[in-house]
């Protein structure tokens, strides 16, 4: 092979590689950070939790603890990874909803907390390998 072509193959290669990661990009989920907090107000009172997660591992996301009388959970979903690599990570989707009081309404915003755990669920006398802490605040 000539130098030429060597290094028009490297540029092909540079290009599809910057073609498909761009187009991945697209796609990828925005991934939740217990570092921000997540507001809901009565018009939008649904909101999700979005964590990387990979079950071949065994791991998976858990509901530790919720403030129930303020949000419930209302749904839970994985999403495999767009590849054929073997033990690829994917991400979990967890989805609540603010329980907006019918009796009465805030006279100021409530604060409520989601707990999540990355953990085998067999192991139960185990810590979990990953804690998350998230902060939702319910707009009156």
């Amino acid at each position: 092979m000539s130098r030429l072509s060597i290094k028009l193959m490297g540029a092909l290669v540079a290009i599809f590689t910057f073609s498909m990661s761009a187009f991945a990009a697209d796609n990828a989920p925005v991934f939740s950070s217990p570092k921000n907090k997540i507001v809901v107000t009565e018009q939008n009172p649904e909101f999700t939790i979005t964590l990387k997660s990979n079950p071949t591992t065994g791991y998976s996301w858990d509901v530790a603890k919720i403030d129930d009388l303020i949000f419930k959970n209302t749904g839970h979903k994985y999403v495999a990874p767009n590849t054929k690599l073997m033990g690829a990570s994917g991400y979990e989707v967890w989805t609540f909803k603010a329980i907006y009081p019918t009796t009465y309404k805030f006279r100021v915003n409530q604060v409520g907390h989601v707990v999540m755990e990355y953990k085998r669920p067999w192991e139960k006398n185990e810590k979990p390998t990953v804690v998350e802490h998230f902060m939702i605040v319910l707009k009156k």
